[in-house]
């Protein structure tokens, strides 16, 4: 009933394939063997549900849980500007000049995006991200394999591919699916 149900359920841009499990060799599976089978399920399982929420889990890349992110051509960078810099509109400026200098580096730049709130106002979508656009994905990948990781006032830039059509659209989430939430999601289908 539970394979039924399960099979064939869409999360994101997947669809999740459930069967009974059959032994094909009829050999015994060490207990060892039987944990690292069930951790990289559940690894694959969490990793999908973070996927299918816009999320990447960094260092979740072992055997075969292993996935390509798809280039696009927006660069979504976190971590990388405070609050208080966004408020700032000296600071602001600067930030954004200094965002667009170094994405140059990579590829032709066409825009360089930094949400940041009306003076009324205390939060607004992408509030805290970068967003670089580029007009291929050559650039943008670039952008992403030397951006990603680096220092920016001392905290560390993840870089991740953004949606073209979330981008245009301004769907810029301020922050993403509770890892609570997801990790509750995933022991359902770990069981």
């Amino acid at each position: 009933m539970a394979c039924a149900s399960l099979n064939g359920l869409k999360m994101g841009d997947k669809t999740l394939t459930v069967r009974r499990a059959t032994s094909s060799s009829g050999q015994v599976k060490s207990e060892q063997e039987c944990i690292l089978a069930q951790a990289r399920q559940h690894m694959a399982m969490q990793k999908m549900a973070f996927e299918a929420s816009g999320m990447t889990i960094p260092g979740t890349e072992i055997g075969a849980v292993v996935t390509a992110e798809i280039p696009t051509k927006v660069l979504c960078l976190t971590k990388v500007i405070t609050p208080q810099e966004l408020f700032d509109d000296v600071e602001y400026g600067e930030i954004l000049e200094d965002m667009k200098e170094e994405g140059q580096k990579f590829g032709d730049l066409i825009d360089v995006v930094i949400p940041r709130p009306e003076p009324d106002q205390k939060m607004v979508d992408g509030f805290g991200k970068v967003f670089l656009e580029y007009s291929d994905t050559i650039g943008c990948t670039k952008a992403k394999a030397a951006l990603g990781g680096r220092k920016f006032g001392g905290n560390t830039a993840v870089a991740i591919f953004y949606p073209e059509d979330k981008y245009y659209k301004r769907i810029m989430p301020l922050r993403f699916l509770n890892i609570f939430h997801v990790y509750s999601l995933v022991w359902v289908f770990v069981l």
